[in-house]
């Protein structure tokens, strides 16, 4: 039943929803995978942080702001 409703929907109007679905999954997958790279950043800095590591340093390594740094706890 959905095939026929996919395909009217492409003869029709020119919506796949295939391509639609695979966009949304692909932009999901990457924006997931980019809130995990920020995560992974975090949680070192805060490793760095507990060894004393100076922060100039850990900015540098982490590669995140001063800013963000300073918020951690």
């Amino acid at each position: 039943m959905r095939g026929i409703f996919d395909k009217k929907l492409k003869e029709e109007r020119g919506i796949d929803i295939r391509e639609i679905e695979k966009t949304s999954y692909n932009n999901g997958y990457y924006d997931g995978n980019s809130d995990g790279q920020y995560e992974m950043q975090i949680e070192i800095a805060k490793r760095l942080k507990k060894a004393n590591m100076k922060n100039e340093e850990i900015v540098e390594i982490t590669g995140i702001s001063p800013q963000v740094l300073k918020d951690l706890s």
